[in-house]
């Protein structure tokens, strides 16, 4: 089971610090995790970091937001998330 979703590093749209997040993901027994913070990268390090050892596939991604837009960039690849990444740059 999967599921994607926005930490604390999201202002007014995610709540929980990703330690928080990691911690419900296994109590509910999910498999998948796809960290879509709004328009930044800054918690995917953590997210990996804190997921290491456990049961968890995390894909990294961006939810890019604008005035006019709203899109998700998830990546498949360490080369993928620096696409996304230089892609959140440039936007």
């Amino acid at each position: 089971m999967g599921v994607f979703a926005h930490s604390n590093y999201s202002l007014h749209y995610g709540t929980l610090a990703p330690r928080k997040l990691i911690e419900l993901l296994e109590e509910n027994d999910y498999t998948h995790f796809a960290i879509t913070d709004i328009n930044h990268t800054a918690a995917v390090a953590e997210i990996f970091r804190l997921s290491q050892g456990k049961h968890l596939h995390i894909i990294p991604g961006v939810d890019f937001r604008n005035e006019q837009h709203c899109y998700y960039g998830l990546a498949k690849s360490l080369d993928g998330f620096e696409a996304v990444s230089y892609t959140h740059l440039r936007a």
